[in-house]
């Protein structure tokens, strides 16, 4: 998410496993909110998503970036999630 001198930006990634933990959901949002705002629209997000396909979540998982973006700046936001298979 990127913004002009004096917004607020964020951009969040949720996610979680099934309970058997074979496959897991992911989640994103960004845009000009702080991080409640985000934390509330990635949990309604993976809810819904994990609903509709019929499975319980093992837990839900946050990274959430927040900035103001100071006077006479730009700004940018990124929040990333990496699979690694072992």
């Amino acid at each position: 998410m990127d913004g002009e001198e004096g917004t607020t930006i964020g951009a969040g990634i949720a996610w979680g496993f099934e309970t058997e933990m074979r496959y897991g959901i992911v989640a994103e949002a960004h845009g000009y909110m702080d991080q409640k705002a985000l934390k509330e629209i990635l949990e309604w997000k993976i809810r819904e998503m994990a609903k509709i396909r019929k499975i319980r979540l093992n837990g839900i998982n946050y990274k959430i970036e927040v900035m103001r973006v100071p006077m006479d700046q730009y700004g940018c936001v990124i929040a990333s999630l990496v699979y690694l298979m072992e």
